[in-house]
């Protein structure tokens, strides 16, 4: 820190007795947007690190004060400025006595308004708040002083909160230098009941934050589409990125789920980044969405009915349709009342009966299958009270309701599912699928987290596949499929007993095992089968994840060099693969080292793998990006206090790229959090509510998060800002008027010509026909009158007749 003279303090603000805190927070809006934009260009220390601003020495300055009321920007006019080395910081501003009376209700309001965003609290309800205060100690200044009327706290969030946010978060993204400053992108869109009904399309970024040493995720931009091309898509990414100066050649992935318009999304954006200069961009495909769909496939294909089945009338009910009917037809309270009481029952009557009975049915929902999982547990756990309900007690009821009730479709499908010729079969599909909910839950919880686990997606995806291969497959056929990697190549299509690959029905003790209770209680061709109908469930599900998963992905599989245990399994003998090749295959594939870099990369590998203490690492409990930190600093102890520049600069790229698409989807969430019975904000407030609350989130809570003189600078002027913008939106809703106004003249005008270009026709038609009528005519005449005066004269009489004819 540079002392500072108290003459210059009284010269900088324009009068005695100002301090540092003071003069800072009075810096007009173009000042703001002046040290945010220095800001970006230079390195960012965390908050307990700031330091405050270094204005210039006295001789430096121009005339006058340096950021006074009346002081002018950067040395320029009559104000002072700052010198050539300063170095802008924003430091956390917290209330002290020395703190102005104006900006510590400043503090106050931000801080409340905050804490109201966290808390999904409407603007209208937040009007209170400072009579509550105010009350609660009514000698404070602060609190009789506040102001939170719904439309001031609506221009803080929009015009003050909100490009505060996006500062900081583009501060965070660029630091780094040489080795920092990747990112990945992730899009995703999302129908949400805001305004009516619209599609929010996310723009997120995952990037490496240098202050903490992690990876992070932040909130971009959301843009409103009806159809969603990929021209337009790739037009909105281009614009939120050139408006958050953003550079994309910094850009190593983009996260996107799998329909075909975004794998155009993603071809047509690529093609436009190399065309800009970025090396290269990794398309990065969501796993969860095909898991998702296999086991759609796999519960679909559980009760597919064949030919055969059909001819005989056999009717099979979809478990998933089962749920939500069970769900569905206990909307009632007098229905779950009637439950309870059957368990009670049943509780007295039969010996063994342990059921839960407070537990109740959990809502499956069909866009998120494995997701079923807890929906099954439930069914199971209240199974026997469930089926005396719907076969026993339902239809012995007197009540009018309950005989109402055993006419809809719903009780019917129930009722054909749990009838006791059925019952058995049912239950052992519903545990069937719960089993395979269990292999595959692993997965799905994994590669929701938002820690760095890109480097645990090609082995977890091959684990997951193998556990449901394994089932069906003969042990010499799976053992010979993970031997030579031929998982993309078996044929698990095979419907006959003699199959060299798959087991024979009867050989399935894995599902035997699953469902023993009840094949026990059913006769052989029932046993038969619910066995056949297993097996066909798995084939068709591991089919799926043999063409979507990424068994033979040479990219991810590189990426596993990134995991602690592959240090030194990974060294290449005894048929091992080789640590430092699979580094450079990711490196190559990144396209962004010079042969030099790849060569200190191979010898900084070289040094990794020879350390010989290095941290313990847990994969439920640390994250992998903070124990490569610790790797970093072990490496550079070991090359004598050189820092692996090449090392960080590659696992930096590699942990930033996205694992799935969670990360994206979440922020719907929120979304669907401030839109609910608020469906009029506009679009930017719900882009300022959004950004603020991840922000909160991020520094851990509303108390947490950091009040900085820019943030407080642009809240001072988000009133101005918030007139600016509807100045704009007037004018350009005068313009837009007034080009919809010269459009409907022109278009009248256009009516006009047009109705009148074709009565004209009809006219000139009518007088054409006229034209012809008085032709003929004149015509007639003339040939009558040419007659008669070829006749020759006969007499007084007849002449005279003549003329009066003529």
């Amino acid at each position: 820190k540079h002392s500072v003279s108290q003459t210059h303090k009284r010269n900088a603000d324009g009068r005695k007795g100002r301090t540092d805190n003071q003069m800072t927070i009075a810096v007009s809006a173009t000042a703001a947007e002046d040290l945010d934009e220095e800001a970006n260009n230079n390195d960012v220390n965390t908050p307990e690190e700031e330091e405050e601003e270094n204005y210039n020495e006295p001789e430096e300055r121009g005339r006058g004060g340096g950021f006074g009321m009346g002081g002018g920007v950067r040395g320029s006019g009559r104000g002072g400025g700052w010198n050539k080395r300063r170095i802008v910081r924003h430091p956390e501003q917290k209330p002290s006595k020395t703190m102005p009376l104006n900006d510590k209700v400043l503090y106050a309001e931000i801080r409340c308004i905050i804490k109201g965003v966290e808390s999904d609290y409407s603007f209208l309800s937040m009007e209170n708040w400072p009579s509550v205060m105010s009350s609660c100690d009514p000698g404070s200044e602060v609190f009789s002083r506040m102001n939170l009327n719904r439309k001031k706290v609506s221009e803080v969030v929009r015009f003050g909160l909100y490009p505060s946010m996006k500062q900081t978060l583009v501060r965070r993204v660029k630091e780094g230098g040489e080795t920092g400053g990747f990112f990945t992108t992730g899009l995703d869109s999302s129908t949400i009941k805001h305004l009516g009904i619209q599609k929010h399309c996310d723009i997120n970024i995952r990037y490496w934050n240098e202050a903490g040493g992690q990876v992070e995720d932040g909130y971009l931009d959301t843009h409103v589409v009806g159809h969603e091309p990929a021209v337009r898509q790739v037009n909105d990414l281009n614009k939120t990125f050139t408006e958050m100066g953003i550079p994309l050649t910094k850009m190593v992935g983009l996260s996107r789920d799998n329909p075909r318009v975004m794998e155009a999304v993603s071809k047509l954006f690529r093609s436009e980044l190399a065309d800009k200069g970025n090396p290269g961009v990794v398309d990065l495909i969501c796993y969860l969405h095909p898991c998702h769909t296999a086991f759609e496939k796999c519960c679909e294909s559980l009760t597919k009915v064949s030919e055969l089945e059909e001819e005989e009338g056999v009717i099979k009910i979809d478990i998933s349709t089962l749920l939500s009917s069970i769900h569905g037809f206990f909307n009632s309270p007098a229905r779950r009342e009637d439950l309870t009481d059957v368990g009670e029952e049943l509780y007295d009557k039969l010996a063994g009966f342990e059921e839960n009975l407070n537990k109740f049915f959990k809502r499956h929902v069909s866009t998120r299958w494995l997701e079923m999982g807890p929906c099954l547990e439930s069914l199971l756990d209240r199974w026997t009270s469930t089926v005396h309900y719907f076969t026993a007690f339902l239809p012995n009821s007197k009540d009018s309701s309950d005989k109402k009730a055993l006419k809809t479709d719903r009780y019917k499908k129930i009722f054909s599912a749990l009838k006791a010729s059925e019952e058995q079969k049912t239950k052992a599909r519903v545990k069937f699928l719960l089993f395979v909910c269990k292999i595959v839950e692993p997965f799905l919880v994994m590669f929701q987290s938002s820690k760095p686990n890109i480097h645990n997606l090609y082995s977890e995806a091959r684990d997951t596949f193998e556990q449901l291969a394994k089932i069906i497959m003969k042990q010499g056929s799976y053992q010979e499929m993970k031997d030579n990697q031929t998982h993309t190549d078996i044929d698990f299509s095979g419907k006959d007993d003699d199959d060299d690959v798959l087991k024979p029905t009867s050989e399935s003790s894995y599902l035997i095992s699953v469902m023993k209770t009840e094949l026990k209680k059913m006769n052989s061709n029932d046993q038969e089968d619910i066995l056949i109908d297993t097996k066909f469930a798995l084939q068709t599900m591991v089919t799926y994840l043999q063409d979507h998963f990424p068994l033979n992905n040479a990219s991810l599989k590189a990426l596993r060099f990134l995991h602690p245990n592959c240090r030194l399994s990974w060294s290449g003998e005894n048929m091992s693969p080789n640590l430092t090749e699979a580094a450079e295959f990711a490196a190559e594939k990144l396209n962004r080292f010079t042969e030099q870099e790849m060569l200190n990369l191979k010898m900084q590998l070289a040094v990794y793998q020879s350390l010989e203490e290095v941290p313990a690492f847990n994969e439920k409990t640390d994250r992998l990006d903070h124990w490569w930190v610790k790797i970093w600093e072990l490496m550079s102890r070991a090359r004598g206090g050189v820092a692996p520049a090449e090392t960080m600069k590659l696992v930096k790229m590699c942990c930033v790229l996205a694992h799935s698409q969670a990360w994206v989807e979440r922020g719907f969430n929120i979304s669907k959090m401030f839109a609910v019975d608020r469906e009029s904000l506009c679009l930017l407030s719900i882009k300022g509510l959004k950004a603020t609350y991840c922000e909160i989130k991020r520094q851990g809570g509303a108390e947490k998060l950091v009040i900085n003189t820019s943030m407080m600078n642009l809240v001072k002027m988000a009133g101005r800002e918030a007139r600016m913008a509807e100045e704009k939106e007037r004018k350009e809703q005068e313009k837009r008027a007034a080009v919809e106004a010269q459009e409907i003249e022109e278009a009248r005008k256009r009516k006009t010509q047009e109705e009148w270009g074709s009565r004209r026709k009809e006219l000139e038609d009518e007088l054409r026909g006229v034209q012809n009528y008085v032709d003929k005519k004149k015509r007639f005449v003339e040939e009558q009158h040419h007659k008669v005066s070829k006749r020759p004269p006969q007499g007084e009489g007849l002449h005279s007749g003549y003329q009066a004819c003529n």
